[in-house]
């Protein structure tokens, strides 16, 4: 779900600058600020998830980026440039909670496994993790243009009608949110906490072992 929304913004992020906010010619400077953002962000749910744990960090990103995206469709106008900047990089801040802190806890769950199984099988488990990942972004492109063409909104047009580029705002806007909004749910009563990691990790050097963080 979180690759899904990422994937879902990163689809319709041209479209939304050139059809809803009127200005592509900065599409591709304001999508830099966007991972760049996303690149400092990364720092703050690595804190965040020594403070609070690494499964409640990843719920706090991805409530943050469905508040932030929000901000599209509040400031949304044709024109406004400076109202798009501010809410790519608000946003962008969000973009590296689901690659990094996910990875986190993908090594806690390979941590547990080799404690209960004997056996090491962290890099299936990573390979899983990056086979959803690009799963997920190979379905966020067919899941947004069809909702796209199911609004009546077309790219290659010259002009779309009101009702298109609204449909737009309302794709770019709540289909990453409902898939931020369901991996947060998802992630609500994870059982591998911090305190249990932490007895885990303590089991395995007792066992000679190395835990995988």
């Amino acid at each position: 779900m979180s690759a899904l929304g990422v994937g879902a913004t990163a689809s319709t992020y041209i479209f939304l600058a050139k059809w809803v906010f009127s200005v592509p010619q900065y599409a591709s400077a304001i999508l830099l600020l966007y991972f760049v953002a996303g690149l400092i962000g990364t720092y703050i749910w690595i804190q965040l998830a020594y403070r609070v744990g690494k499964h409640n960090s990843l719920i706090i990103g991805m409530i943050y980026g469905s508040a932030m995206l929000l901000l599209y469709w509040l400031l949304a106008e044709p024109g406004a440039l400076g109202a798009l900047i501010v809410a790519s990089v608000l946003y962008g801040l969000q973009f590296g909670a689901g690659p990094v802190v996910l990875r986190a806890m993908m090594a806690d769950i390979a941590d547990q496994h080799e404690l209960e199984t004997g056996g090491s099988r962290a890099g299936l488990l990573f390979a899983a993790l990056t086979t959803t990942g690009k799963l997920a972004a190979a379905l966020a492109v067919g899941i947004t243009f069809w909702l796209l063409d199911v609004i009546g909104f077309d790219p290659q047009l010259e002009t779309n009608s009101q009702a298109a580029r609204d449909g737009l705002l309302y794709v770019f806007v709540f289909t990453p949110m409902t898939c931020f909004l369901l991996a947060a749910v998802a992630c609500w009563r994870y059982p591998l906490t911090q305190a249990r990691h932490a007895e885990i990790a303590a089991e395995l050097i007792a066992r000679g072992r190395s835990p995988q963080d």
